[in-house]
Formats: C-alpha cells, sequence, structure tokens
C-alpha cells in the first residue's frame, strides 16, 4: 500500500501522485478545481468530489522558470472522512495533531501523461491523510 499513500502537497495533482519520484523537477505550477458534496455531517462527516487539475513541471527555479515541460492533466473522484465529534478529538490527541484530522481516497481515472506501459484512462487509487484547517 505504500505505493498508493500520498500526503498533501506537490501542486495537488492526484494522479500523479506516484510520478513525481521518478519526475525530474525542481519547480512546478499547478491549479486545481474540485466540486464537493457533502453526505454526513455532524458525528461522521463524509463527503464526495470531483477534481481535476493541469500543471507545469520545471527544471529550474521559479524564476524564470525555463525548461517548461508539458503539460499534465489529470481528473478523477474522491471520498474524505473526517473524524469529528469524540472520536475526532481521541484521534487528535492521541497523535498530538493540532487539527482534526481527514482521511480520503482518490480515483484519478485519468492522467494525460502517464507511465510507459500505463493508459491514459485507467483505475487508479490512492489514500491520503492530513488534517482539516
Amino acid at each position: 500500500m505504500s505505493g498508493h499513500l500520498i500526503l498533501p502537497g506537490g501542486g495537488g495533482l492526484t494522479g500523479y501522485a506516484n510520478q513525481y519520484a521518478a519526475v525530474a523537477a525542481h519547480s512546478i505550477a499547478a491549479g486545481n478545481l474540485a466540486f464537493t458534496a457533502n453526505i454526513l455531517r455532524g458525528a461522521h462527516a463524509v463527503s464526495v468530489s470531483a477534481f481535476s487539475g493541469a500543471g507545469w513541471l520545471s527544471n529550474d527555479t521559479w524564476t524564470p522558470f525555463t525548461g517548461i515541460g508539458v503539460p499534465r492533466f489529470d481528473a478523477g473522484l474522491s471520498a474524505r472522512y473526517a473524524f469529528s465529534g469524540a472520536d475526532g478529538k481521541l484521534l487528535q490527541s492521541f497523535l498530538l495533531a493540532r487539527a482534526p484530522l481527514q482521511l480520503d481516497v482518490f480515483f484519478p481515472f485519468f492522467v494525460s501523461q502517464p507511465l510507459p506501459g500505463e493508459k491514459q484512462l485507467a483505475m487508479r487509487w490512492d489514500i491520503g491523510v492530513s488534517t482539516a484547517l
């Protein structure tokens, strides 16, 4: 499962989470869009999202941002469970976290620049753990 665990950051291009180690770049510029629907609120907070993103990698630092590669796009669906209520406070104190934890499951079914041997449209999944802002 270690190949499917992602942490927030990296331009937010979830479909490329497992490719970052294989991509040599010093800078990334990216934008993301997500439409989210809250399914449950209260003691158990569950939401689902449709997401997409676009980004460019550069072999140079931010300025002058030369050596830009081809743009990368991704799209997919995700689900989030936010630990809240008594469970959230217990887990937060146990892990010494400053904010409640969230568990995300991502299904980035489209990537514009797949790894060799992979298809642009394919079943992919990743799990992420983060804190609520």
